[in-house]
C-alpha cells in the first residue's frame, strides 16, 4: 500500500511542472498581431519561447516563433524592409549545423514570403520587377 501511495505521489510531483508550464495560445497571438496589439510584449514572449524551444529541440516552435517575430517586424517597419526582416531565414539555411527540420521550415517560410510579395505587388505598373 505504501508503495502505491509513494508511486502516485511521485507521479504527481513529476507532473506538476507540466501543469504550470506556460502554454502558448498561437491563435490568440495571431489575433494580437493582426490587431497590432502589444507587439513589444509579444516579441519578447516569442524570444523566450524560441530559446526554450531550442533547448528542447522543438524546431517547429522555433520556426513559428521566428515567423511571428518577422510579422511583428513587418508591422513596425516600412515596406522597403520587407526582405530585410526575413534575413534570418538565409542565415539559418546557410548554417551547416542547423537541424534539417529547421532548415525545411525555413525553406517553406521563404517560399511563402516570396509568394506573398509577388501576390501583393503583382498588380503594380512595373512588371519588369518580377522577371524571372
Amino acid at each position: 500500500m505504501r508503495i502505491k501511495i509513494l508511486l502516485v505521489l511521485s507521479c504527481i510531483l513529476l507532473y506538476i511542472p507540466y501543469l504550470f508550464a506556460q502554454k502558448i495560445d498561437w491563435q490568440e497571438m495571431q489575433k494580437d498581431i493582426n490587431k497590432k496589439k502589444n507587439l513589444a510584449d509579444l516579441h519578447q514572449q516569442l524570444e523566450q519561447t524560441k530559446k526554450e524551444a531550442f533547448k528542447n529541440e522543438d524546431y517547429a516552435i522555433v520556426a513559428r516563433s521566428y515567423y511571428y517575430q518577422m510579422l511583428i517586424a513587418d508591422l513596425k517597419s516600412e515596406d522597403t524592409s520587407y526582405f530585410k526582416n526575413s534575413t534570418y531565414i538565409d542565415s539559418i539555411l546557410k548554417e551547416e549545423k542547423a537541424p534539417l527540420l529547421l532548415k525545411s521550415a525555413m525553406l517553406i517560410l521563404k517560399a511563402k514570403r516570396v509568394a506573398w510579395y509577388r501576390y501583393q505587388f503583382s498588380y503594380q505598373n512595373n512588371k519588369n520587377l518580377f522577371g524571372i
